[in-house]
């Protein structure tokens, strides 16, 4: 598994990257986590206090913010509820999907007993929420396609379950049906790769973007399609 790092930074908030395998919560039943890290990274900053602002499922890389002060934590996580931080992935899917660009609108509910997601074209009771993404193909061949995805409403294995739903999982996502394997190790071709968002302060505009490690499939597509895959 690869390390953690800090992509951006400045005296208000940071950005992380989180690789495949890291858990991003602290809990009773990991010992190393991303908020750790966190925590030693920042140790002899004692202006720090490092607040991880998003989430990302374990299998999954990508970006996130980090607030290194109270005064950035409030405006942040404003900005977070009223969804003014745009938050774009790529995934490495099986097939093609049958449309080239569309918003799937469908409707959520955490499976607690299994640890996934069930997803729903209508509400079948009041514990399906609506849930929405958009995503369009990039690149694709008769095995595999790379998608850019918006994620519109972020819930629990949101994008995983919604692809899988379709017939088209995130490639070594095998709880969501996927029938290859990744080659990324202890992860899925699943990454957050671009944050955009007005600065908390200073209300610049924010343009971040990480692309994923070259391993596994990420790296034999990135040849494949004329390294435009890896940025």
């Amino acid at each position: 598994m690869s390390v953690p790092a800090i992509i951006y930074e400045d005296n208000w908030f940071a950005i992380v990257y989180k690789p495949c395998g890291l858990v991003s919560d602290q809990n009773l039943y990991v010992s190393t986590c991303l908020e750790s890290w966190l925590v030693e990274y920042y140790k002899c900053q004692q202006s720090v206090r490092p607040k991880l602002m998003q989430r990302l499922d374990r299998p999954t890389s990508g970006i996130l913010i980090v607030s290194k002060k109270k005064t950035a934590t409030v405006p942040l996580q404003q900005m977070i509820e009223k969804r003014q931080i745009e938050k774009k992935y790529l995934a490495l899917v099986e097939g093609i999907p049958a449309v080239e660009q569309q918003i799937l609108n469908q409707f959520h509910i955490k499976d607690k007993e299994n640890k996934k997601a069930v997803i729903a074209l209508s509400s079948l009771s009041r514990q399906f929420q609506p849930v929405s993404l958009s995503y369009k193909i990039l690149q694709s061949d008769s095995l595999f396609s790379l998608l850019e995805i918006d994620l519109i409403t972020g819930k629990y294995h949101q994008i995983r379950a919604q692809l899988g739903s379709i017939g088209h999982p995130v490639a070594g996502d095998v709880m969501y049906g996927s029938k290859y394997p990744s080659g990324v190790s202890n992860g899925i071709t699943l990454h957050a790769y671009k944050l955009s968002f007005l600065h908390p302060i200073t209300n610049q505009k924010m343009h971040i973007e990480h692309f994923p490690l070259s391993k596994g499939l990420w790296e034999k597509y990135n040849t494949q399609w004329g390294g435009r895959l890896l940025g």
